[in-house]
C-alpha cells in the first residue's frame, strides 16, 4: 500500500477566479472555497491540488448540520483522499490539470 503525505499550502491570499477545464479552454470559477493540499510523494505527475467546495454545498453543510466554514477543509481533504485512492470522480468535476470540484452531486 502506498502512503502519501498531505500538508495544505496557504493560498488564501490568491483568490482563484478561473480554471482550465479538460479541453483545455479557460471557464470562470464558480462561486466557492478554494483549498490547496500539497502531495508527497507526487501521485502520478500531481504535486499538489486545489479542492473547491462550491458555496451551494458550503451553505447546504452549515444549514443541515450546523457546521461552521472551519468544517470545510475537512470536507476537501476528505475528497482529496476519495481522489487518492482511486475513486470513481465525474468528469466535470476534476479537470486532470489540478482542480477538483465537490458540490451536492459528488462529495
Amino acid at each position: 500500500m502506498r502512503r502519501f503525505y498531505i500538508r495544505r499550502k496557504d493560498l488564501s491570499a490568491f483568490p482563484f477566479q478561473f480554471y482550465v477545464d479538460r479541453e483545455g479552454i479557460q471557464r470562470r470559477l464558480e462561486r466557492g472555497h478554494t483549498y490547496t493540499f500539497a502531495i508527497q510523494p507526487p501521485k502520478d505527475r500531481f504535486e499538489f491540488l486545489h479542492v473547491h467546495v462550491l458555496a451551494d454545498l458550503a451553505h447546504e453543510i452549515e444549514q443541515r448540520w450546523e457546521l461552521g466554514r472551519s468544517e470545510l477543509i475537512r470536507l476537501a481533504a476528505k475528497a482529496l483522499e476519495a481522489w487518492l485512492q482511486g475513486e470513481a470522480i465525474p468528469d466535470d468535476h476534476f479537470n486532470g490539470k489540478d482542480l477538483l470540484k465537490v458540490d451536492q452531486a459528488w462529495y
